[in-house]
Parts: C-alpha cells; structure tokens; sequence
C-alpha cells in the first residue's frame, strides 16, 4: 500500500505547486518555484516532470519577455541534465547550446558543453572503429 500511498502524496505535492504557481501573482516566483520544482524532480530521477517544470519556466521568461538569461540558461542545463540522466545525448546537446548561448561566461555550463563535446567525439571514433572491425571480419577494404 505503501505504493498507493506514495503515488497520492505525489499528486497532493503536484495539485499544491500547481495552486501556488497559479495563486502567485509574481512572474519571478512563478520562475523561482518552477526551477526549484525541475530540480527537486531532477535528484529524484523523475526526468520527464524535471524537463516539464523547467520547460514551464522557460515560457514564463520568454513570454514575459524578462530579459534574465542567467535563469533561462538554468532552466535549459537542467533541461539537459534530465536528458544525460536518460543518456539522450543528441537532446542533452541541444538544451546544453541553449544554456550555452543565454550563459556563455557560466563555467558551469562551459565545462559541461566541453566535456559532452569529448564525450560524442569518444562514441563517434568508438563507433567508426566498430564499423571497421565489422568490414575487416566481411572482407572489405577501407
């Protein structure tokens, strides 16, 4: 039951962040809670809702047309750190430039965008060598 139970204060947390986002009058808190919220999800594995919160405070930076790139280079690194965890490396790529190119002087990210960048050159020489091997064992020539 304790499964039951869990599943029930999950959608109990969900509909109050859910009412505190709507009741809040305040963009920024909005932006605040929904980052929180995307990083709370993130350290308990829960990917897909880290990525929808994050997404959610994304818009409301973008819609609001606030000009606060530090943030949205937050939403988009946690956007990608929820896609490492699943090891979707095109995506996390994509969201990782996003965060990249709203937070270019950030290390945090500057490091992470560089080590993903060693990381993809490693699979894709890992990759070529494999296709190699394969042609080798078939009889073809490079």
């Amino acid at each position: 039951s304790s499964g039951i139970n869990a599943e029930y204060g999950k959608q109990w947390y969900q509909r109050r962040v859910r009412e505190a986002v709507v009741s809040t009058q305040s963009t920024g808190e909005k932006i605040r809670i929904c980052l929180n919220l995307a990083q709370a999800c993130l350290e308990l594995g829960r990917t897909v809702d880290s990525r929808k919160y994050a997404g959610e405070a994304a818009e409301y930076l973008l819609n609001e047309n606030l000009n606060n790139p530090t943030k949205l280079a937050k939403a988009h690194y946690t956007i990608y750190k929820s896609f490492m965890k699943e090891q979707k490396l095109s995506s996390a790529k994509k969201s990782l430039q996003e965060a990249v190119k709203h937070a270019p002087h950030d290390s945090t990210i500057r490091e992470a965008f560089e080590k993903l960048e060693r990381a993809q050159a490693r699979e894709n020489e890992l990759e070529k060598n494999t296709m190699l091997e394969v042609g080798k064992k078939m009889g073809w020539r490079d």
